[in-house]
């Protein structure tokens, strides 16, 4: 699926970059500057690496929605990022080995409740600081 949708994005930024030539072109014959062949791979580069900064910072996005909520909840867990993060390696190696990508979202949100578990036991049945508790 991701192969698929890389191709996606390329054959979106290849339409892009073939209807800009095709504007230029006409922009051509009436006189205005045309953008040079270096420029237009230039443009089909930075556009590809906005695209991969956006799809990978969604995870992350996510993390922050998240604890933007809790936060004003009361409750702060600066350990999301690293949980997800679990969760991901984990899920990834069960799915591998298994070769069932059913278990592999099961365990990670296994780890995922795990971690969460040991920072509520700190923070509320410890009593230590929430900030504290998020780092370890």
């Amino acid at each position: 699926m991701y192969e698929e949708t890389n191709h996606l994005h390329y054959r979106n930024v290849k339409l892009f970059v073939w209807r800009f030539r095709r504007h230029a072109q006409h922009r051509k014959n009436e006189g205005f500057l045309v953008r040079s062949q270096h420029q237009l791979s230039t443009i089909m580069e930075i556009i590809a690496i906005l695209a991969t900064a956006i799809a990978t910072s969604t995870p992350l996005i996510f993390a922050c929605i998240g604890e933007t909520i809790t936060e004003r909840a009361g409750i702060i867990n600066l350990s999301a990022e690293g949980t997800m993060l679990m969760g991901a390696m984990a899920g990834f190696a069960v799915a591998k080995y298994t070769n069932n990508l059913l278990l592999g979202f099961l365990a990670a949100a296994i780890v995922g409740a795990l971690i969460a578990l040991i920072v509520a036991f700190g923070s509320i049945t410890l009593k230590q600081s929430q900030v504290a508790i998020g780092f370890v």
